[in-house]
């Protein structure tokens, strides 16, 4: 191979110089649909087919549009040792007007609720210490915005030996555990609620 530019009349006439290109294979019209098995469409197009040559740069316009109603899954994850007993009271003031907000962005909002203390484990925790978990699912995601409030008050607090706490673990607990119920479409939030650092530790 050899540069374009160099090439003279001595060279041979089949040459092969493929050019950049980009091709829109898919581009659905903007779509906002109430019903669970109809996709929303946000953004136009879906698909390209892109050939590129190094060091070439392709342009093509990509467009957004909010669909109406698109689902939002909150997941508060509470830290439930007894210095967040505060939070947690505010939080179940504050729940339904938290809600009544967001349903002005999307009336398909559905909240859940989770807590957790420590690894259960010395040197981090007594294991005989009441209420003691490392994580636990309070309840899957709903759109029952009383039983949400009713559920995070019945919560009972614990405590543990050192400061830090295993936040994390239960963090990674409440992306993939399928008892949470995340709508596939959904946008997903967790709110991580503590007054501590973590254990990297395990």
């Amino acid at each position: 191979c050899e540069s374009s530019t160099i090439v003279t009349k001595s060279w041979c006439k089949a040459s092969v110089n493929p050019k950049s290109d980009f091709k829109i294979t898919k581009d659905a019209a903007f779509l906002s649909s109430k019903n669970p098995k109809i996709n929303a469409v946000q953004f136009k197009p879906q698909n390209i087919t892109i050939k590129a040559r190094p060091g070439k740069k392709i342009q093509f316009k990509v467009s957004y549009k909010p669909a109406i109603d698109y689902p939002i899954d909150i997941y508060y994850l509470m830290d439930n040792s007894y210095t967040m007993k505060d939070h947690k009271d505010k939080l179940t003031n504050q729940a339904t007007k938290i809600y009544n907000a967001l349903k002005e962005l999307s009336n398909n909002v559905y909240f859940g609720a989770g807590s957790f203390v420590e690894k259960m484990a010395l040197p981090y925790a007594d294991e005989t210490q009441h209420n003691l978990n490392t994580f636990i699912n309070h309840l899957s995601l709903t759109d029952n915005i009383a039983n949400f409030v009713k559920v995070v008050k019945a919560v009972q607090h614990t405590g543990n030996y050192d400061t830090p706490e295993g936040g994390f673990d239960a963090l990674m607990q409440v992306m993939v555990c399928d008892e949470i119920k995340w709508r596939k479409e959904a946008r997903r939030l967790i709110i991580y609620s503590t007054d501590s650092t973590y254990h990297s530790a395990g």
